[in-house]
Formats: C-alpha cells, structure tokens, sequence
C-alpha cells in the first residue's frame, strides 16, 4: 500500500516526462520532426493534466482531495471536475466534427472517458 503523497507522484511522472521533453526539444536542430514532437507533447501535457478520474490530473486532484478531506469528499469533487471537463471536451469535439467535416477523434475519446468514469 502506498501513501498518498507516493502515489501523487506516480501519477505526475507522465506528465513531467512531457515536460522534459518538451524542454529537450530547445536543444535539439529546429526541424519539421522537432516541432511535431514538441507540440505533440505540449498536446499530451494539457490533456492528462485536465482533472478527469482516468487521467493523471484527476488521478492527482483526486490524492490531494482525499488526503486532505477523505476520500468520499474527493470521489465527489473528481466526479463533478470529470464531468465539466468531458462536457466542455465534448462540446469542442462536436465543433470540431462540424468545422473539419471528418475529425472525429476527440469525440470519440470524449465518449471513452464518459464511458470509463460515468458507465459501469
């Protein structure tokens, strides 16, 4: 079993390590490739930081919460978080589709994360 402020740092790794290579990006040659794979990370970084249950952020906010107000208040306050931000996801996903015509990616993940948190 570990503790809470172990398993806050566990669930941060994903998103430090974006963020060191994001930084490694600075050094390296300025090409095509380079600037896909920073943006790629700048992309994962804001995504598994937002505050939903399956994701590093919720996962994070979630120990936070918990270890500071037990762990009914934090399955609380997560399950609202998760629930705004797949709405907002989901509504940007909708515009998305109706802007690109055919991108339906983020939609289709938007419906995976309700799914996996709301659906059992």
């Amino acid at each position: 079993v570990t503790s809470y402020k172990t398993d806050i740092i566990i669930d941060s790794a994903g998103i430090l390590t974006n963020i060191i290579f994001l930084f490694i990006c600075i050094f390296l040659p300025e090409c095509e490739e380079t600037r896909l794979f920073a943006i790629s990370n700048v992309l994962l970084i804001s995504l598994n930081i937002l505050p939903i249950k399956t994701l590093d952020g919720g996962q994070m906010l979630e120990k936070i919460i918990a270890y500071k107000f037990g762990v009914q208040t934090a399955e609380k306050v997560v399950s609202i978080a998760s629930f705004i931000c797949i709405l907002i996801l989901g509504s940007v996903s909708i515009w998305l589709l109706l802007y690109s015509s055919y991108n339906f990616t983020l939609l289709l993940m938007c419906i995976y994360l309700f799914c996996g948190i709301f659906i059992k």
